[in-house]
């Protein structure tokens, strides 16, 4: 059994893929963001232990957010956004222009709200899409 989120220290966890080029410049502002903020940040890769899958699941059992980037779609996002909406986590799922008409092969997915956000761009700026969910 995963422990729950201790709602005194607020912690986003970050699920997105990591190896596309925008990955780690919005990994970073995201921190960046999270701190200005007073949220701890963890993001997947960052805690390398042997047991993957059950990192994954403690990360998610003591957030108190769960921010989902569904940019570029991903099988290991998909099964994390799952773990999340399993356990009733406050979810936010974001994703780059194209991602909506992208999840309309799934349609259980493509019902979820996905904030649009554009990074280094004046229109809908990433930190407009994040200050709605890190409010506390």
């Amino acid at each position: 059994p995963g422990d729950y989120p201790d709602t005194s220290k607020p912690r986003v966890f970050h699920v997105m893929p990591y190896r596309p080029d925008w990955a780690t410049p919005n990994s970073q502002q995201t921190r960046q963001l999270c701190k200005v903020a007073g949220i701890a940040y963890i993001r997947g890769d960052f805690e390398i232990k042997r047991n993957i899958i059950q990192s994954i699941w403690q990360e998610i059992c003591t957030a108190t957010h769960v921010l989902v980037d569904m940019t570029d779609y991903s099988e290991n996002v998909l099964f994390e956004l799952g773990l999340a909406d399993t356990l009733g986590r406050n979810v936010w799922v974001v994703g780059q222009p194209g991602t909506n008409e992208n999840l309309k092969r799934f349609p259980t997915i493509a019902k979820l709200r996905v904030h649009e956000y554009q990074l280094g761009k004046k229109t809908k700026k990433y930190e407009e899409v994040m200050r709605v969910f890190l409010e506390p």
